[in-house]
């Protein structure tokens, strides 16, 4: 079982078929221009992952701090999401869940993460990966320092 199927609990992770049935064109388009995004635009390291579905765009990266991330991008049938697979939240980022909240360091309590304030997602692929890699940058900091700098709510 992969990574990313024993996080979210599923028996088997299936790679996706590139045969596809005329009521699926839609799907089809946008899953041919994700995966020529994942291979142009994301990390080398991205891998095409199916949990039932869901095609997930799993990838890693190192951010500025050299915080290692691993992340699923993930598209919810409106907008394309992004949860936080790796480092595990709070425990392995020296933070107690008292001092998780959305608005100060926009992630949910499900892993997924703020890329577009109120709560909702990013228009394409790219846009999630490049708004994750900046919040990541973000939490970083907000680790170390107690608050998530580049913030509209650090104007309160």
């Amino acid at each position: 079982m992969s990574f990313f199927g024993r996080l979210f609990g599923r028996l088997e992770t299936n790679q996706i078929s590139t045969q596809t049935a005329p009521s699926t064109v839609a799907i089809d388009t946008r899953h041919a221009r994700d995966r020529q995004t994942a291979q142009t635009a994301l990390p080398r390291n991205t891998r095409e992952e199916a949990i039932g579905d869901t095609t997930y765009w799993v990838y890693s990266f190192t951010d500025q701090f050299e915080r290692q991330y691993t992340m699923g991008a993930y598209f919810d049938g409106r907008e394309y999401q992004v949860r936080v697979l790796s480092p595990r939240i709070p425990e392995e980022v020296g933070l107690t869940p008292d001092q998780l909240s959305i608005h100060d360091c926009h992630i949910f309590p499900n892993g997924r993460i703020c890329l577009n304030p109120p709560a909702n997602g990013a228009l394409t692929l790219q846009e999630a990966y490049s708004k994750s890699v900046i919040w990541a940058t973000g939490f970083t900091a907000y680790c170390e320092i107690g608050q998530f700098p580049f913030s509209k709510n650090n104007e309160r």
